[in-house]
């Protein structure tokens, strides 16, 4: 049977949701800054297997907080813009909340929700489950830190395809001193788009390979990816 659930509770909750996850954690929030028993919990769930599938919305996460959780194993990152949901759930248990991960909205606000039994709430659970997985379809992956065979070998053959196309123009109208700045990192940055490039972008996000990945295989800024999906999307 369904458990209302105050601020404290919710973040109770989530953390016994994470810390006792076993195959699979889904975790959905749209604002993120983790306290940092989050983050210690999360990486012991990847390290003991544990697949995760974080997402979140709105805006950019906090760079410091993308860096920590893009590290952490068996990790996948999604962004969606018009995400506003908050929901937490594992295996056994799933918690509702207007509670974001956010160890100032624990301190600062008065949240509420409500914990669902995978057993004794059988039907709002799979639903959950449902819609959850309907926000991810439509969210971008950015980051993955899951194992798979068939994408590092995407990423290998496709580097050698992209290594192969020839260097265009430079970018009109950008500064000499932050291209060379920014080809310290990513050889590739400010140099116009091919369609080649395009076709490659395309073919990898069909690929299910994540931006920060796509960035790179074709040694070029994350928000330079971004940008230009979004364009190619248009």
């Amino acid at each position: 049977m369904a458990t209302f659930l105050t601020t404290t509770d919710s973040s109770a909750s989530i953390e016994r949701i994470i810390r006792e996850a076993e195959g699979s954690l889904t975790l959905m929030s749209a604002f993120v800054y983790p306290r940092i028993v989050h983050l210690h919990r999360l990486r012991d769930a990847g390290e003991r297997g544990v697949q995760i599938t974080f997402t979140f919305g709105k805006q950019p996460m906090d760079k410091g907080v993308f860096r920590d959780l893009r590290e952490l194993p068996n990790m996948r990152l999604y962004f969606l813009r018009e995400l506003h949901a908050k929901c937490y759930f594992n295996q056994r248990e799933a918690v509702i909340t207007s509670l974001n991960l956010l160890g100032g909205s624990e301190r600062n606000n008065r949240e509420m929700g409500v914990l669902l039994n995978a057993t004794a709430d059988a039907e709002a659970y799979r639903t959950m489950c449902q819609e959850a997985q309907s926000i991810v379809r439509a969210a971008d992956l950015l980051h993955s830190t899951v194992p798979d065979p068939e994408l590092v070998k995407a990423g290998a053959e496709v580097k050698r395809r992209a290594a192969e196309i020839d260097a265009p123009l430079d970018a009109e109208g950008v500064p000499e001193n932050a291209i060379l700045k920014a080809r310290k990192e990513h050889p590739r940055a400010y140099l116009r788009w091919t369609r080649e490039e395009d076709a490659l972008v395309i073919e990898l996000l069909n690929r299910g390979v994540a931006r920060l990945a796509i960035s790179e295989v074709l040694q070029r800024q994350p928000s330079a990816i971004a940008i230009r999906i979004e364009k190619l999307r248009e």
